[in-house]
């Protein structure tokens, strides 16, 4: 993450979280803040593996909506932030194309809401995901 990129994280109103690689090629590619968005601030990151597997990352204030179920759900768990679910897709994806998608998380800092997914990864990254998450100081 280069310092453009992380001051705008840092300037948000809330904490945001950040995936840190744990050794399987996830680089972040892009950063998108909105500071002004009608719902509230937000950010999405998108990091992928250069092999079609992608992960993004987003942060909210508000204006979440519901995730679509999958054909079945897993529980994932952080010592540190708690835990949550992830709905798992076909191996066609969710409407969006997704593989998998947490739901939003409102309990890693209340008041706001976190979430995951991804595309073309399988679900036992959901957990590797969640051991990855850190809060930006």
């Amino acid at each position: 993450m280069n310092e453009e990129q992380m001051a705008q994280l840092k300037a948000l109103p809330f904490p945001a979280f950040v995936y840190y690689d744990m050794g399987n090629g996830l680089e972040l590619r892009s950063v998108e803040v909105e500071n002004d968005h009608p719902c509230g601030a937000a950010y999405t990151l998108k990091y992928d593996n250069g092999m079609g597997g992608e992960l993004y990352v987003y942060g909210c204030t508000g204006g979440v909506g519901d995730i679509m179920p999958g054909d079945h759900q897993v529980s994932f768990s952080s010592i540190i932030y708690g835990s949550g679910i992830a709905e798992v897709y076909p191996e066609e994806g969710s409407v969006d194309g997704c593989s998998f998608r947490s739901h939003w998380i409102d309990t890693w800092r209340p008041g706001n809401f976190y979430a995951f997914a991804a595309k073309n990864l399988p679900e036992r990254y959901i957990n590797i995901v969640c051991d990855g998450l850190i809060e930006l100081e």
